[in-house]
């Protein structure tokens, strides 16, 4: 049979129009057979008329009922090949034809407003301008009922009245879905969401992966093109680019993407309505699904339309549901220094610092591609064309500053190692440190193969040792030999009372510090790697688990974390033995002394070398109560622009001694020597 309409059979607007119409047909054939019906004499709908003209047209083509119609509509689908919303919905679910009818009764008022004068009096319910369940039965009385509670379990009706009596529940079409069908949606029913059409997306051969993860990613466009998957989980770290290689997938298989900042709860209605709206645009719903150790996500994903849901995870997190039965899951690693040489160069064309970009920093691509653009902004507000290394730098601080600083403080980088007064013995351990943070990356291929399978990027260290003998100065200055950023963990902020609260936050400050590349200093580590306990009650329970919780994260760690402590014994043995290096900070010998006196004086100072090295030889302090004496000295010479001589410095370490509750080995002063009050 000829098709009326094969002209514009390529726009999905048009689909809609034919099935409005098939659906109107049957309207006018029930007012027809009514004589006494509204529409014969009510002036107001008189536009009715013009709709019978459109409806004549296809009389020509043998189209006399509403089952012609029907028929004509159905051979219209079968050779239209473009995609078309409406067909995809009504095979992705079974839709009847009856179904589809109904749901465009419905939906006439959002095409014409004028119908809604048609149905208030046909209905006789004075202002009830929506087709209420009791019309729609009667138009359609074999079926109408199922159709009906099926389109409101997919969300493409909407109840307006549920609260009257069933047969006058009110019934209009939800406005997404609506629009969803004429292929072009104003909004979407979640906040923050994004579609990118197809040609929109990235290329996956445009993409810089690892050689095997492309293979997967071509595997898994093919598997999408099938429609065998119902969902693809792509995990790895922050802004390592997951969500990229999801769109590229689609784009691979054909698909748009629709972004969501985050798929639903489980238990949100608008699960059907996601996937009819997918389904009907030919689009893979892609969302963020980051959550903490011990938490699941509910997906009730059906997958019956044939296409996936995409979800971009963390390491951790589980997922249940629907969406998992016939899903796959892709592990996105971090980028060697030789693939993060391929996108700097590429995002920052030219700069002459690649190389040592890629050496520096162990970014995903996702934050290579953030940094970059920061930094360019970076170098215009300095008045430059050129990004230079330190308008990068900024620009990473400047990415990670607000998503870690709620849990931990960064300290700023401080000198190198000369600022450090240690023995020999202290230095080397330092250096082997340091050269075992440089090579984190590159270690595993200088041993064995069973070893380096095992070997990850991360470097655990213990600075143990008194308080006062350089373990945080020690870790500020490797920071700054390194290149890192230094933030300390605050321990106000992780530790909570409440059950569970503690892990989530020490996950999340962790897996920041890895995605970001930032080194860790946790500060008296005995707080949180203290010994287990023998199980008395429920909070020996719990704190045990918080401590074999750690343990086993930090086992993981792909960062660097420097622990120090000045209680190594209430260390728990099971962390010292995974530590990858530790130190112990002794109190500093004399000639070590002498130097930390010799770095803290201020230039001008008035004391004599032999009575410098006698306080270093007598005086047993650390570096922090040798700085604690000179700021209590200076503080001395601030009033009249005074000199910091030997009276006023043996009078401050007389108080530092006291303020330690012994005696100071200097008595009361050298015998001669001037006081601070005749000076």
């Amino acid at each position: 049979m000829q098709q009326p309409y094969d002209p514009l059979a390529a726009a999905a607007d048009e689909h809609l129009r034919l099935a409005l119409l098939t659906s109107l047909a049957q309207i006018l054939a029930e007012i027809d057979r009514n004589p006494a019906h509204p529409a014969h004499h009510d002036p107001r709908l008189e536009f009715l008329a013009e709709y019978r003209t459109e409806l004549a047209r296809g009389a020509s083509a043998g189209m006399q009922s509403a089952a012609d119609w029907r028929d004509a509509l159905a051979n219209w689908e079968r050779q239209t090949p473009l995609p078309l919303p409406l067909r995809s919905l009504r095979e992705a679910w079974g839709l009847t034809a009856t179904a589809v009818a109904v749901w465009m009764c419905v939906g006439l008022l959002e095409e014409d407003p004028r119908f809604g004068v048609l149905f208030e009096e046909w209905q006789g319910l004075a202002g009830q301008r929506r087709p209420t369940l009791g019309l729609l039965a009667s138009l359609w009385p074999t079926s109408a009922r199922d159709d009906i509670a099926q389109l409101l379990d997919l969300g493409l009706l909407q109840l307006s009245h549920p609260d009257a009596p069933r047969m006058e529940w009110a019934l209009q079409v939800e406005p997404h879905a609506w629009e969803a069908l004429r292929n072009d949606p104003r909004q979407w029913p979640w906040p923050g969401t994004r579609l990118m059409p197809t040609p929109q997306l990235p290329a996956l051969d445009n993409l810089v992966l690892p050689a095997e993860v492309r293979e997967q990613a071509s595997r898994l466009a093919e598997m999408v093109t099938a429609g065998t998957l119902s969902s693809i989980v792509v995990r790895g770290g922050r802004w390592s680019g997951r969500r990229t290689l999801l769109a590229a997938v689609a784009r691979e298989a054909g698909l748009g993407v629709l972004h969501l900042a985050a798929p639903p709860r489980g238990d949100d209605p608008r699960w059907n309505l996601l996937e009819a709206l997918c389904v009907a645009r030919r689009l893979m719903p892609v969302a963020l699904c980051e959550s903490a150790p011990g938490e699941s996500r509910e997906l009730p994903w059906s997958g019956r339309g044939g296409l996936p849901l995409g979800l971009a995870c963390g390491r951790q997190g589980g997922l249940t549901g629907p969406a998992l039965q016939q899903g796959v899951t892709l592990e996105l690693p971090a980028p060697t220094p030789d693939l993060r040489h391929t996108l700097w160069s590429a995002a920052l064309p030219a700069t002459d610092s690649v190389e040592r970009l890629a050496n520096r920093f162990r970014l995903g691509a996702g934050a290579i591609q953030r940094v970059a653009d920061l930094a360019r902004r970076q170098a215009r507000l300095a008045g430059r064309a050129q990004v230079e290394l330190d308008d990068v730098v900024r620009a990473r601080r400047e990415l990670s500053g607000p998503a870690i600083e709620a849990l931990a403080r960064r300290l700023p980088a401080l000198g190198d190692a000369a600022d450090l007064a240690v023995s020999p013995a202290i230095a080397r351990e330092l250096d082997e440190l340091r050269a075992r943070c440089r090579h984190r990356e590159t270690l595993r291929h200088r041993v064995g193969a069973t070893l380096g399978a095992r070997l990850g990027a991360g470097v655990r260290a213990l600075f143990s040792g008194a308080s006062g003998t350089g373990k945080t100065l020690a870790a500020r200055v490797l920071a700054h030999q390194l290149g890192y950023d230094l933030h300390r963990l605050d321990l106000g902020a992780i530790v909570s009372k409440y059950i569970g609260e503690t892990e989530k936050n020490l996950d999340q400050v962790l897996t920041l510090a890895e995605d970001l590349d930032i080194m860790l200093l946790i500060d008296e580590g005995e707080t949180l790697l203290g010994g287990r306990t023998a199980v008395n009650n429920a909070t020996d329970r719990f704190a045990n688990h918080e401590t074999n919780f750690l343990l086993q994260r930090l086992e993981d760690f792909e960062g660097i974390v420097v622990i120090t402590t000045n209680a190594a014994d209430r260390i728990d043995s099971a962390f010292a033995r995974r530590m990858d290096v530790s130190i112990e900070f002794r109190a500093p010998e004399p000639r070590e002394r002498l130097d930390i006196w010799l770095r803290h004086l201020p230039a001008d100072h008035a004391i004599a070398a032999t009575d410098l090295e006698r306080i270093a030889s007598l005086c047993d302090l650390t570096g922090g109560q040798i700085r604690n004496v000179v700021l209590r000295a200076a503080v001395e010479t601030c009033e009249g622009e005074r000199v910091l001589d030997l009276a006023r410095l043996e009078t401050a370490v007389q108080r530092e001694y006291r303020k330690m509750g012994t005696a100071s080995p200097l008595g009361r002063g050298r015998t001669g020597a001037t006081s601070p009050g005749n000076a």
